[in-house]
């Protein structure tokens, strides 16, 4: 099994062979452990985003998955049609779906109907 890991503050972010995601917070080592829910299949590649409170996973059964880092939930899951072994976060903020579809209506131009006479 093999096992990856990413630091940021406190915490180390852990993902296993058999499929378990989670977290130890180094400040109380041995009794800070937490695991994440929802993972199955070997994790393969974790990242923390730099600015949002999210934990990105991939591994072996083909899903990309994106967790709160504070309630530990799964908040979204994506199939992926190959087997990643890395995940990587941008800079960007993190815009929930509400605001994207908000933005796409947004940016289009109102089309006003006209009447076609009949012949």
């Amino acid at each position: 099994s093999g096992i990856n890991a990413e630091y940021r503050g406190e915490r180390v972010f852990f993902g296993s062979g058999k499929g378990d995601v989670g977290a130890m917070d180094l400040r109380v080592l041995g009794k800070g452990v937490v695991k994440y829910k929802g993972s199955v299949g070997s994790v393969r590649g974790l990242a923390v985003h730099p600015n949002e409170p999210y934990l990105a996973s991939v591994g072996l059964d083909r899903h990309l998955r994106v967790y709160d880092v504070g309630t530990r939930e799964c908040v979204r899951k994506f199939y992926l049609k190959h087997k990643l072994i890395c995940v990587v976060w941008t800079g960007e903020r993190v815009r929930e779906e509400e605001e994207e579809e908000e933005d796409v209506w947004d940016g289009l131009e109102e089309v006003k109907r006209r009447k076609v006479e009949e012949d």
